[in-house]
């Protein structure tokens, strides 16, 4: 008979969806209902059709719980089969699963996320950072080669999209055990792929932290270049994380200020990066051969008649900026006022008035860099001239002095408790390491067109210290 189907042979063969049955074996879903056949499906409580595992896994039904038949991790709710059976997700896996907001991490149940990782919110981060839309705290934009302002082709390069936040700059501190000057950048790096010499030198190693003790100094309000006894002491680092300010929000959100170009620059080498030039910033601001007096345009206008002591209110919206004190022009009296925070000048503020990165979305320069105009003015690479460079950065840096008890240059206020000169003047020692370039105004009264008031000299030197000064990443 073979090939033929002999009566009876029919109850031996499992009949399709509608097909007589008179048990569950009788079908090939191994549903029986009333006599009849009925097709498979995810909630019929039987492994039937493509599924792994009963109503589980497979094409068409939901993914199997940890504990469910599987074939592979496509079955798995937790992306993990493992010998025929779907695994719990975990945070060591090498899946994103679970709660987690990114591979292994975020969500809570999983250890915090590093920089570049996705998350939710700033729990979810290990520099307690989340931008919002969950774009990387540390994104960077990739400008093309372009004529700038200056009439000058520049190579193509990377900046990165925000300002350096005091949270990157914690974990860059954790992980060198808070001791830069132990962990200095190797002889050269950083260097800029175009111009020579443009390296990181070991004659800096001095000039970096180290210690916790050092770094708590440094960044607070009494090692900061304006802040004696801690009032006004407009610091965004707190020696604990999570801290915040009178506003309730994290320092750690903020940008890092009260930095000298050297640990900014050492930063910026361990993050991957190197300093942005003169002409880099410029490049950024005015996305091309034309000259802008905002990275966003030319309006509106510059207030009168003086700014930013009557801004526009527009212009508010444009930027985080200030008039501290107020200021009186031409006998008229403008009172203080701030873009972030209250408009009052708190006691200790500590940084309330400066903003997270980002936070004036309506600023973002042509090629979506934020904060380039106000928040913070930032420390460039160039060594200070009296012509604003356009091409190649001018790197005539005189070697700091290596007095171990000199850890930055004094300034111009004399307002340091602590550690002091041990030997020369103040002069001397402020001018030991050379001058650098400072540019893009700031959130207290330091002008924000064509490029900052400050697009030139930082005065205190290149160890200079301020609490309206900071600064991000280049890369090549």
């Amino acid at each position: 008979h073979a090939g033929v189907i002999q009566p009876g042979d029919v109850q031996r063969m499992s009949a399709g969806t509608g097909g007589t049955c008179g048990a569950p074996s009788d079908c090939v879903s191994l549903v029986c209902t009333g006599g009849v056949c009925i097709a498979a499906s995810s909630t019929d409580g039987v492994k039937n059709g493509t599924e792994t595992g009963v109503d589980c896994g497979g094409a068409s039904a939901p993914k199997c719980a940890a504990g469910g038949t599987c074939v592979a991790g496509t079955d798995c709710t937790s992306g993990v089969c493992t010998a025929g059976t779907c695994r719990s997700a975990s945070s060591t896996d090498g899946i994103k699963n679970g709660t987690e907001t990114d591979v292994d991490c975020g969500g809570g149940a999983a250890p915090a996320c590093a920089v570049n990782k996705v998350c939710v919110a700033a729990s979810d981060c290990a520099t307690n950072i989340c931008t919002a839309g969950n774009q990387s705290c540390c994104s960077t934009i990739q400008i093309p080669s372009v004529k700038n302002a200056g009439n000058v082709t520049m190579a193509a390069y990377k900046l990165d999209t925000y300002e350096v936040t005091a949270g990157r700059y914690r974990a860059y501190l954790n992980a060198v055990g808070g001791n830069p000057r132990s962990n200095p950048p190797a002889a050269g790096a950083g260097a800029h792929p175009v111009w020579t010499g443009t390296g990181w030198r070991s004659s800096w190693n001095i000039r970096l932290a180290s210690g916790w003790s050092d770094v708590n100094f440094r960044l607070g309000p009494n090692g900061c270049k304006r802040g004696g006894n801690g009032e006004y002491g407009t610091t965004t680092w707190n020696p604990t994380a999570g801290a915040k300010d009178a506003e309730g929000v994290e320092f750690d959100s903020k940008p890092i200020d009260c930095i000298d170009w050297y640990s900014l620059y050492a930063f910026c080498i361990w993050d991957g990066g190197r300093l942005p030039t003169v002409a880099e910033f410029r490049t950024a601001w005015n996305g091309g051969s034309t000259a802008k007096t905002y990275p966003w345009g030319n309006t509106p206008a510059v207030s009168t008649p003086n700014a930013p002591f009557n801004p526009s209110p527009q212009l508010a919206d444009y930027a985080v900026m200030g008039n501290y004190g107020g200021g009186t022009v031409n006998g008229v009296f403008y009172p203080q006022f701030y873009t972030w925070g209250a408009s009052i000048r708190y006691s200790n503020d500590r940084a309330t008035h400066i903003a997270p990165p980002g936070s004036k979305p309506l600023g973002a320069g042509p090629y979506g860099h934020m904060d380039l105009g106000g928040n913070l003015m930032e420390w460039l690479f160039d060594n200070y001239s009296t012509s604003v460079k356009w091409g190649q950065p001018d790197t005539n840096f005189p070697d700091p002095n290596t007095d171990t008890n000199l850890p930055w240059s004094q300034g111009d206020w004399g307002e340091w408790t602590g550690k002091k000169p041990s030997t020369g003047t103040s002069t001397v020692w402020m001018d030991a390491g050379g001058n650098r370039t400072a540019g893009g105004g700031s959130w207290e009264g330091h002008q924000i067109p064509n490029g900052g008031s400050y697009l030139n000299e930082w005065p205190g030197g290149v160890m200079g210290t301020y609490h309206a000064l900071g600064g991000r990443c280049a890369r090549n």
